[in-house]
């Protein structure tokens, strides 16, 4: 190295030339952060799509699913995302526990009721570092039609 530096400059030369290399290669290692490549997107958002204010007999199935959509920071649908349902209040379950979301960000639960009154159930993503995000969906029972004979014919007067 001293033969190339004596050629074409001096050994104060190239000890400056290395230095500046130097820092340019750490700047840049810095810059760039490790070598595993950019941050998976990470959830940001739990919005209901649908589900929540159903009514239905206790101990039956409600018509229509709860579902939730899980978003980023940028407000792009995440793939992928695990997302718990479970019931708060009246003993009721859900099917699936956990379900993961679609392409769209979507994923969806069904909510079979417990007894009577109100009924609470939650949607839930955990997250790295931060509080888990929560979506909260409320039902309550109503008891079952009541069926009553028909009439088919006026009734009949005595005097």
């Amino acid at each position: 190295m001293r033969e190339v530096a004596a050629a074409s400059g001096t050994t104060q030369d190239m000890d400056m030339m290395r230095s500046t290399l130097l820092a340019i290669a750490v700047a840049t290692m810095t810059a760039c952060g490790d070598s595993s490549g950019p941050a998976a997107p990470r959830p940001e958002y739990l919005l209901p799509l649908g589900g929540d204010g159903q009514t239905g007999p206790p101990g039956t199935q409600l018509l229509n699913p709860l579902v939730v959509a899980v978003y980023d920071d940028r407000n792009l649908p995440l793939a992928g995302v695990t997302v718990s349902f479970f019931v708060e209040s009246g003993s009721g379950s859900v099917t699936p526990q956990d379900a993961v979301t679609n392409a769209n960000g979507i994923a969806q639960s069904r909510w079979t009721l417990g007894g009577a009154g109100e009924q609470r159930a939650s949607a839930s993503v955990a997250r790295a570092r931060a509080d888990p995000l929560r979506a909260t969906f409320s039902a309550t029972t109503a008891a079952a039609a009541t069926v009553l004979p028909l009439r088919t014919s006026a009734p009949v007067q005595t005097r």
